[in-house]
């Protein structure tokens, strides 16, 4: 109804419902595919954390204002 007065945002927003359509199909078709790719995803989250939570400490080591190599 309003793609008349925001045409870019119309389509792109019809574009993520489509694209979350298709998420929801999939997910319904194929529950285990679905579960496996979470928890890789999940897996994935866990190791930026953890690299993160190390960065962080090396660099509380090193002491927060100490120069950064270029």
């Amino acid at each position: 109804m309003l793609g008349f007065l925001f045409p870019r945002r119309c389509r792109r927003l019809e574009a993520e419902n489509e694209r979350l359509r298709v998420l929801l199909w999939e997910a319904k078709t194929e529950p285990a595919r679905t579960l496996a790719l979470m928890a890789a995803k999940d897996k994935e989250i866990a190791a930026l954390k953890a690299e993160n939570r190390a960065l962080r400490r090396d660099r509380d080591r090193a002491g927060r204002f100490a120069p950064c190599e270029k």
